[in-house]
């Protein structure tokens, strides 16, 4: 194939093997590079539950929003209780100091629950972000200083 391609073009056929050598080369160590990306977690959720274990304090309350639950309730058996409407929330937050929210997708939090949405954005400081290789999908950590504004 490049010998054929050497002749039409008119080229070295020693060149136009060490050149065809050269980018199969830099394909591979590219290819090579990118491979490693692929074994991240699709979302840290464990890097979220270390963050909020390590900072939490014993009065605060932890809560989960909509697709949070089901790995911090199945998977890492934590009792952090999931929410589904405003007024959840608010009584959650009333047993506490201050509370955490973790939540995942906000596209898809404020297609599924706008009104909770919205009071996070108002009432709540993002802490942190645990970004994976599903876009979109970043874990965050957000806080609430107060039970009720």
């Amino acid at each position: 194939w490049s010998g054929c391609l050497s002749r039409m073009l008119r080229f070295d056929p020693v060149l136009t093997q060490v050149v065809g050598v050269g980018l199969c080369a830099c394909a591979i160590i590219v290819s090579a590079v990118s491979v490693s990306r692929a074994y991240e977690p699709k979302q840290d959720y464990r890097g979220a539950l270390e963050f909020v274990q390590n900072q939490r304090r014993p009065d605060d309350v932890i809560l989960t929003v909509d697709l949070t639950a089901l790995p911090y309730q199945r998977f890492f058996k934590m009792d952090w209780k999931n929410v589904t409407t405003v007024d959840e929330l608010a009584l959650a937050r009333s047993q506490g100091t201050r509370t955490w929210l973790v939540y995942t997708m906000p596209v898809v939090l404020q297609a599924a629950h706008p009104e909770i949405m919205k009071t996070i954005n108002r009432e709540f400081q993002t802490i942190k972000e645990f970004s994976g290789t599903l876009n979109g999908g970043n874990i965050v950590v957000s806080r609430a200083e107060s039970s009720i504004p």
